[in-house]
């Protein structure tokens, strides 16, 4: 904790005060040491000896009181104590500056307390465990009890060192008092080093990296001329004014950089010869900060040798002018802290011309470059502002953005923008090679409670994989809203993510997702455009309100849960995918086109808020249950898909409807298509079935206008499906469509709990593997049927059946069964063993609608159409059937027995041909060849053509 409650003076002012004010000095002896001690706590031995004092220390800490403190230039303190934790209390009560020209050695820790004064001159030198010199006082319990609490009865003088004052490994110095000022060296290897003004002063968890300060009181000033050195230690600096013209080093070279910071209640400067650092293998901290004005000239670096760069904090809340950029390093973090910030073009701040930061009056501009150039270089830069009075200042503390930034470099970095009021982005914020994280938080000390805090967008920003994190509040944890009024947000590559409580694209404003990862944390309200480019999946889970439109490119997944409303102008364009889960209000038409995006519906509540409407015409996958209520309407012209899997549903409940349109097409694979409305329900399209799945509708009708196969009409894919309808007396199937069980490759069972009605328009298609158990499709209704329109009976490959084999292919358990198919459409099926006919019957019994009788003729035995020549000596026993319109030659002495030969088949019978004696010659009737009694052939010495132009079978038997 810090309190600085210091009225400021400009520069100007406090410089001439300084310049007025030379250091108080004795006139000391060379050799004047300490005089008229009293030892009041503790004990202690103490003796003169020539230019020496010693002082033997008996206990582990002593008090000893002293009328005058002086050490000449020729003279020794040598201290003697127990131990390193040992502590010495020497205060000077004879009201005289304490001068050290010479020497102090203690092995321990000395604390030095003088209300006039104390002076280290040029030539003087401290060798101690630690060192306090204060000209505050402090009481014996406070140092007893190891307490650093400084307090002054009256006027304090001041600490001055021009020589040279070592602490021990891990020790430290602290110079307490109003005013404080270095030109000599301060050393605390690994420890500490705190230059303290102010009337009252408590240093609290010294020895930590947290150490704080707390002064109160009239003004003080602590200033570094000379050089203080801390290597990976801390170094700190804290008045109400607070300069440095020297060197202020907190480094290491094997290990990480220490701290070092300036903090002022008033004015801080760091002229150009100040060189402040906290470098090492990982860079360490510099906070230079300033409740008044900051002017920050010289060099200033925390980086780190092995890449990681540190933290530098330069603020000013009134004003701040930072000379020189900061040397951070990559992986750093350059913080900015004035009041009103602008980030500006470069060459355009107006103070000096030539800084890297200047702020004039309440505000600070930033050069867009300076920022540019730390980003591309892998530092973190943070800029703050400061704070107004939050009962009656609401203007001040914001962030505005005028110049672009863009960043080039190919190391990732972040950019912070902590704002007391509101952010503005005017300008473009891009990263072209690598991932820019930008951080945008609003009302950062939750000053301006009941007031609305903005961050918003009018440009575009592209953070190349970056994370856009927006917070209101002192929490930083996504929690504000972003407004995009005009331009491009853009979040692309593989962690895009947007970090916000309420993110608002408004007309004219684009917020472009891209990549995998690409998340918003909050909720989206748009009325302007949302792009999803890339590949992965973009994440829109805390709901939102879209007047807008989506845009979801090839390749993409845009997912949205969380509740999300559809009003205005909203749309979906692209050939991506969109994933919708959670409850979806539709005001308005929302179409997804055959051309559009792909739709998948998880666990979906979809509602109608006064005009909604989805239209799908592309393709849908549903994994969950979706539920579509509340006068909501969903029309289909695509595919739906419902499943695979038990678990997914469409719920049409109250006066929610399904209208599958002409060219829609719905599956249901194992899933549930459940309408229990109360209207009636009509398909226009295909609805299928497959594997288990069911289409219910609890005591409403179904019209099917279109076609309710499997395989792109209604398929159950070999299995069986169901077509609900209620009880067996509750709704019906309307069917002036198409319904086919099955699939194209497969027989399957349609289950219709309800009763069916096939108009004259309306077509059942039946396939036929066979008339037995299971090898036919079946309509399986469980209340009564209504037969018209056509049915077509289709024989599988591989149809068999006996002669008078029937199947019930439409059965009626309900009963009261009626009507007739005005067309049955079949063929006669040729077998090995015959042709087969198919005929339909009707309520061949109590529940068979329809039936299917098989009729079947025996076959001939088969023909043999390629048989051209008979050799001799052969016997031909084969049919010539079908009818052979080319000449059979038969060899000479061929025996031909049972010819079946069907008009107007031709065949030669060659000379000495002789007819079975026991048998009648066929009737050759219209033939120019004879065939006499006797068996001898008419026919001369040449082949005779006998024709067989009778209609019917012509017999031969011959020997």
């Amino acid at each position: 904790m810090r309190r600085f409650r210091l009225r400021h003076l400009p520069f100007a002012v406090a410089a001439l005060c300084a310049a007025m004010s030379p250091p108080l000095r004795a006139q000391v002896a060379s050799g004047a040491l300490p005089t008229g001690w009293n030892v009041t706590g503790g004990s202690a031995a103490i003796s003169r000896n020539g230019s020496t004092l010693n002082i033997v220390q008996g206990t582990q800490q002593a008090i000893v009181n002293f009328q005058s403190f002086n050490v000449g230039s020729g003279a020794v303190v040598d201290i003697r104590q127990p131990g390193t934790q040992s502590a010495l209390l020497a205060r000077t009560v004879g009201g005289g500056v304490s001068q050290i020209d010479g020497q102090i050695k203690a092995n321990g820790a000395l604390w030095l307390i003088n209300p006039a004064g104390i002076m280290v001159g040029s030539g003087a030198r401290i060798d101690v465990g630690r060192f306090v010199a204060s000209t505050l006082n402090v009481s014996d319990s406070d140092f007893l009890a190891g307490r650093l609490t400084f307090g002054s009865g009256g006027t304090a003088g001041e600490v001055r060192n021009d020589g040279t004052i070592n602490a021990a490994s891990g020790g430290s110095i602290y110079l307490v008092a109003p005013s404080v000022t270095n030109t000599g060296t301060l050393h605390a290897p690994g420890g500490e080093v705190l230059l303290a003004a102010g009337q009252n002063v408590q240093l609290m968890d010294t020895g930590t990296p947290g150490v704080s300060v707390e002064i109160t009181g009239t003004r003080g000033e602590a200033k570094n001329l000379g050089r203080i050195v801390a290597e990976a230690g801390r170094i700190g600096l804290a008045a109400g004014l607070v300069s440095n013209s020297g060197a202020i080093h907190a480094d290491s070279v094997v290990s990480e950089g220490g701290r070092v910071f300036l903090r002022a209640s008033g004015d801080l400067q760091t002229t150009a010869a100040s060189d402040i650092s906290a470098s090492g293998t990982k860079g360490g901290r510099v906070e230079l900060i300033a409740d008044g004005a900051a002017k920050i000239d010289g060099r200033v670096a925390a980086t780190g040798s092995a890449g990681a760069g540190g933290y530098v904090d330069t603020s000013g809340r009134s004003a701040l002018d930072v000379v020189n950029v900061p040397l951070v390093g990559r992986g750093g973090e350059w913080h900015i802290d004035p009041y009103d910030i602008e980030i500006v073009a470069s060459g355009t701040n107006a103070a000096t011309g030539t800084s890297a930061i200047v702020s004039t009056g309440a505000g600070a501009q930033v050069g867009a470059d300076t920022i540019t150039a730390q980003l591309d270089a892998g530092v973190n830069v943070s800029i703050t502002t400061g704070t107004g009075n939050p009962a009656t200042d609401l203007t001040h503390g914001d962030i505005t953005v005028s110049a672009a930034i863009a960043k080039t470099g190919s190391v990732d970095s972040a950019l912070t923008l902590n704002a007391n009021n509101n952010i503005v982005i005017n300008a473009p914020i891009t990263s072209a090679n690598s991932a820019l994280a930008l951080n945008l938080n609003s009302n950062r000390q939750d000053d301006y409670i009941g007031v609305d805090h903005t961050v918003q967008l009018n440009a575009n920003l592209g953070l190349h994989g970056g994370v856009l994190t927006v917070s209101e509040g002192s929490t930083g944890n996504g929690n504000g809203a972003i407004t995009i009024n005009a331009g491009t947000t853009s979040l692309d590559f593989a962690t895009s993510a947007i970090n916000a409580a309420t993110v608002n694209v408004w007309t004219g404003g684009t917020l472009a997702l891209g990549r995998a990862g690409s998340a918003l944390s909050g909720a989206l309200n748009n009325d302007g455009l949302v792009t999803v480019a890339g590949t992965g999946t973009a994440v829109l889970d805390h709901g939102g309100t879209h007047g807008g439109s989506f845009d979801v490119a090839a390749g993409s997944t845009l997912s949205m849960s969380g509740g999300h409303n559809f009003a205005g102008g909203a749309a979906f364009t692209g050939t991506g995918t969109v994933e919708w889960a959670g409850a979806m209000g539709l005001a308005v038409p929302v179409v997804f086109g055959a051309a559009g995006p792909a739709l998948v519906l998880h666990d979906v509540n979809l509602s109608n808020r006064d005009g909604g409407l989805l239209t799908t015409q592309g393709a849908v996958a549903i994994d969950g249950q979706v539920t579509v209520s509340d006068l909501m309407a969903w029309n289909n012209a695509g595919t739906v898909s419902v499943g695979p899997g038990s678990t997914a549903a469409v719920l049409l409940q109250g006066t929610g409807s399904f209208d599958n349109q002409a060219g829609g097409t719905v599956r249901i694979d194992q899933g549930l298509l459940d309408a229990t409305f109360d209207a009636a329900h009509a398909n226009n399209g295909a609805i299928v079935l497959a594997n288990g799945g069911t289409l219910r509708s609890a005591a409403a009708d179904i019209y099917n206008n279109g076609n309710i196969s499997g395989s792109g009409v209604l398929a159950l894919g070999g299995g069986s499906g169901a077509l609900a309808l209620g009880s067996a007396t509750g709704g019906t199937l309307f069917n002036n469509g198409r319904v086919a069980p099955g699939t194209s490759a497969a027989v399957g069972t349609l289950s219709v709990q309800g009763n069916y009605n096939q108009g004259s328009a309306g077509t059942l298609a039946i396939k036929l593997a066979g008339l037995g158990a299971g090898h036919f499709d079946l309509l399986d209704i469980d209340g009564s049927a209504q037969l018209a329109g056509t049915v077509q009976l289709q024989a599988m490959p591989g149809f068999a059946a006996a002669n008078a084999a029937f199947a019930d292919f439409v059965v009626a358990r309900g009963g009261g069964n009626g009507g007739a198919f005005g067309q049955v459409s079949t063929a006669p099926i040729a077998t090995g063993s015959g042709v087969t006919t198919l005929s339909v019957g009707y309520a061949a019994s109590a529940t068979a609608a329809a039936r299917v009788t098989a009729s079947v003729v025996p076959a001939a035995p088969a023909p043999s159409a390629d048989i051209c020549t008979i050799a001799p000596n052969s016997a031909l026993c084969q049919v010539l059937t079908p009818p052979i319109n080319t000449p059979v030659q038969l060899a000479t002495n061929t025996v031909i027995r049972n010819v079946n030969l069907i008009a107007p088949s031709t065949y030669v019978v060659p000379p000495g041909l002789h007819q079975d004696p026991s048998t009648t010659p066929p009737d050759n009737k219209g033939s120019d060849a004879t065939q006499p009694a006797g068996g001898k052939s008419g026919a001369k010495d040449k082949d005779q053509a006998v024709g067989a132009t009778d209609k019917g079978t012509k017999k031969m038997y011959c020997n």
